[in-house]
C-alpha cells in the first residue's frame, strides 16, 4: 500500500502563484520567498517551505542550503488574519513547530541570507539556521512579542537561547529591540553584514559552496547540530505530542501497535516491511533495527496524518519517546510518496500491544 496525501482546495489554489522557489547551484540549494510582500507565515506558505526543505533533504547530493527573500521582508511573522481564529491559532503553532523542526533536522548546513526585515516569527525562522548573513541597506531584526503582549512558547525560547548570547537573548525578549544589521552583528546574531541584498545572497552562496567542499557526513552533521541544542527538538515538537493519540486501531499481526502519524520530513525510508535504521529519541540516539513498519493506512479523520503499525521482532520492549523521520518509497517507480514521522510514546499514545 502506498499512501499519497490529498491536497486541500486551498493548497491547490495556491499552486497558481509560486510563493517559494528552489534552485540548485552545484550542491547548494537556494530557497527563495518570492514577491514583494511581507512573506507572512500562514498555512500555505509554511507548507510550501516544508515541501521545499523536504526536497533538499531527499537529494543525497545536496550539501548546503541557503534561504533568502525577494522584496523588503525576509518575513514579518505570522499572518495575523489567519491566526485570529482560535482553531487556526492552535494550528499555526503546530505548523510553525513543524517548520522549525524540519529546518533544524536538516542533514546539511543551513544559511539564512536576510535581505530585509525579519520580525517575530520571521526572526525565529532565521535563528533556526546554522549561519546568518544580513544586508545592511534595509531591514531590521525585531522580536515584537513584548510590545504586542504575546507569550513565547518554551520550545521557541529554547531555540533563541541556544542561538543567541545571553545579552542578545535578553535584549530581544525583554527589551524588544529593533536591531539593524550592524547592531545584530555586534550582538553575534548575524555572522556577517553586506551592503545590499545581492551582495548578501552571493556571500551566503559562496560560503555554502565552501562548506560543500568539506564533504561532511550528512547524518553526523545533523547529530552534531542537535548535540549543540540538547532537547530542542523535543521542546519544539512538544506542542504537537499532545495530539498523538490513536482514534482507531489497525490490527496488523502479533505484537504490533498503532499510532497516529503526522507528516514530518527527513531521511529516506525504504517502505513497508523495511527495517528502521535510524531512530532519534527526544534525548539521545540509539539503534533498534528490529523495529519494522508492517502497515500504513490513511487516517480518515485527517488528510495530513496516517496510522502506522510497527513491530519490534522478538524484543517485547515498548519504546518510549521515539521519533523516526522518513519517506515511503514506491519501489516500482521509485517515487517518493509521503513523509512519515512515527511516534512511539507510552505517555501519549493510547494504543496497547495487540495479540492475534
Amino acid at each position: 500500500m502506498w499512501v499519497v496525501r490529498k491536497e486541500d482546495e486551498g493548497a491547490a489554489r495556491s499552486q497558481q502563484q509560486p510563493l517559494v522557489t528552489l534552485q540548485k547551484l552545484g550542491r547548494v540549494y537556494v530557497m527563495t520567498l518570492i514577491g514583494d510582500g511581507e512573506h507572512r507565515l500562514d498555512e500555505t506558505l509554511m507548507e510550501k517551505m516544508i515541501a521545499a526543505l523536504n526536497a533538499v533533504q531527499l537529494d543525497e547530493d545536496a550539501a548546503a542550503l541557503v534561504t533568502t527573500n525577494e522584496g523588503r521582508f525576509y518575513s514579518n511573522g505570522f499572518n495575523l488574519n489567519w491566526i485570529r481564529e482560535e482553531q487556526k491559532k492552535a494550528k499555526s503553532s503546530n505548523l510553525f513547530g513543524r517548520l522549525l523542526a524540519t529546518l533544524i533536522g536538516m542533514s546539511v548546513p543551513t544559511i539564512a541570507a536576510i535581505c530585509g526585515h525579519a520580525s517575530a516569527g520571521g526572526l525565529i525562522l532565521a535563528m533556526a539556521h546554522d549561519h546568518r548573513f544580513m544586508a545592511s541597506d534595509r531591514g531590521f531584526l525585531y522580536m515584537s512579542e513584548m510590545d504586542v503582549q504575546v507569550r513565547i512558547s518554551t520550545g521557541i525560547l529554547n531555540l533563541l537561547r541556544a542561538s543567541m548570547s545571553p545579552k542578545a537573548f535578553k535584549d530581544n525578549i525583554l527589551l524588544a529591540k529593533k536591531q539593524k544589521a550592524s547592531d545584530a552583528q555586534a550582538l553575534g546574531i548575524v555572522d556577517s553584514v553586506h551592503e545590499n541584498a545581492s551582495a548578501t545572497l552571493q556571500a551566503a552562496i559562496n560560503f555554502a559552496t565552501e562548506l560543500t567542499q568539506r564533504n561532511w557526513n550528512r547524518t553526523f552533521y545533523r547529530t552534531m547540530r542537535l548535540d549543540l541544542k540538547p532537547g530542542l527538538l523535543d521542546s519544539l515538537l512538544n506542542v504537537e505530542r499532545q495530539h498523538y493519540v490513536t482514534h482507531r486501531r489497525h490490527r496488523c499481526g502479533p505484537h504490533s501497535w498503532s499510532y497516529e502519524l503526522p507528516t514530518f520530513p527527513s531521511v529516506d525510508y525504504e517502505g513497508i516491511g523495511s527495517e528502521v535504521l535510524d531512530l532519534l529519541t527526544f534525548s539521545d540516539r540509539f539503534e533498534a533495527k528490529a523495529l519494522r513498519v508492517v502497515d500504513i493506512v490513511p487516517n480518515e479523520l485527517s488528510n495530513s496524518t496516517f496510522f502506522a503499525s510497527v513491530e519490534q521482532g522478538s524484543d517485547k520492549r515498548v519504546l518510549k519517546k521515539v521519533i523516526y523521520f522518513g519517506t515511503v518509497i514506491n519501489k516500482q517507480d521509485d517515487l517518493k510518496k509521503e513523509m512519515l514521522h512515527i511516534i512511539c510514546d507510552e505517555a501519549t499514545a493510547t494504543s496497547e500491544w495487540l495479540v492475534d
